[in-house]
């Protein structure tokens, strides 16, 4: 039987995406990003990627011009100032540095050693880390 020729466009476009898409996605198994230089395309956020974490790379023509990181990310905090006794009813925030060097502000009851979920397109505090 016979089909149109229309119809064989589209089912050879069709096949021809499946094999860029097993090929994209069957022979890179990792991603390595390496120290920042001209054509650094993951930007300020570079600071937020972790071992093993998926992200999605966005490809033009064979190249990588972007990455999406997840929303959001675990990190431990490594320096801020000591919660002062009454300082936790106020609704101000306090300078904290995290693990990967980012400052941000958090809430006065978060302490050296706690865990925060940041939001890494806002690279804000959300919440601490249960």
């Amino acid at each position: 039987m016979a089909l149109s020729p229309i119809l064989n466009v589209m089912i050879a476009t069709a096949e021809k995406a499946g094999r860029a898409l097993r090929r994209d996605f069957g022979e890179i198994e990792n991603l390595q990003v390496s120290r920042k230089g001209p054509g650094d395309f993951v930007g300020e956020r570079a600071a937020f990627l972790q071992d093993g974490m998926m992200v999605v790379v966005e490809m033009h023509e064979e190249k990588a011009i972007g990455v999406r990181l997840p929303d959001q990310v675990t990190l431990e905090v490594t320096d801020t100032e000591p919660v002062v006794k009454g300082q936790t009813v106020s609704s101000s925030y306090k300078p904290a540095v995290l693990e990967n060097g980012v400052r941000l502000g958090v809430p006065p009851f978060i302490s050296i050693g706690d865990k925060i979920v940041v939001d890494t397109t806002e690279v804000t505090y959300l919440k601490r880390a249960e």
